[in-house]
């Protein structure tokens, strides 16, 4: 398996726990934890690529995790405060939630100010 395949896996860890199971994002424990891995491997994003086995693959992508994980922070304060609950993930349950125009919003913004960095 190539090197830049396993680096964007392992970059992507912050979009998985988004899709599937947000509740990691707010509980304070496991935030904590995320937190950390994710400013590690945003020092390694700037160190790696001065060595030569790492100068030509896609290690940037390890600055996604804080990004993601900051914007979250910052996007589920007012939606908070504007629907008195946390956001879900009700892409796996359209069907169930009646409220799933909240959560779309949400979730657009997301990815369209992720999409921005």
């Amino acid at each position: 398996m190539p090197l830049g395949f396993i680096i964007i896996l392992i970059g992507m860890f912050g979009l998985a726990i988004f899709m599937y199971k947000r509740d990691l994002f707010i509980n304070p424990k496991a935030f904590r934890v995320i937190f950390i891995i994710s400013l590690i491997m945003l020092a390694l994003a700037y160190i790696l690529p001065q060595f030569d086995t790492f100068k030509n693959t896609p290690v940037n992508i390890w600055k996604l995790p804080i990004i993601s994980l900051l914007l979250y922070r910052i996007l589920r304060c007012p939606f908070k405060k504007a629907f008195n609950r946390e956001p879900k993930n009700t892409f796996w349950m359209m069907h169930l939630e009646k409220d799933i125009w909240q959560n779309t919003v949400f979730n657009l913004l997301f990815s369209l100010f992720g999409q921005a960095f």
